[in-house]
């Protein structure tokens, strides 16, 4: 995409009365248009580390995902029994 449609697409999504998900690599006329979005980085599973990371601008507070590190940090972790499978992504990870 050119800059001109770049504009109008930022146009047409900040004018959108609905929620809005734009996923990108950092860039400044993105996060000057959309300053007052939520933002967050993210790293893709299969990228190397090389590769830029992806941006998600989002104009609705995002539900946060409870992770294990939430639970120890609120006190209310609780070790998983030897053996549990934890879900995160899709991934599978033993205890």
């Amino acid at each position: 995409m050119n800059d001109r449609q770049q504009d109008e697409l930022l146009d047409l999504l900040l004018a959108h009365k609905g929620p809005v998900l734009l996923s990108g690599y950092d860039n400044e006329l993105y996060n000057d248009r959309l300053r007052g979005w939520y933002r967050e980085e993210i790293t893709p599973q299969n990228m190397a580390a090389a590769k830029p990371r992806e941006i998600l601008w989002m104009n609705f507070e995002p539900q946060r995902q409870m992770t294990l590190m939430n639970y120890e940090k609120e006190g209310t972790y609780k070790k998983a029994p030897e053996g549990a499978v934890v879900a995160n992504s899709g991934n599978r990870t033993h205890i």
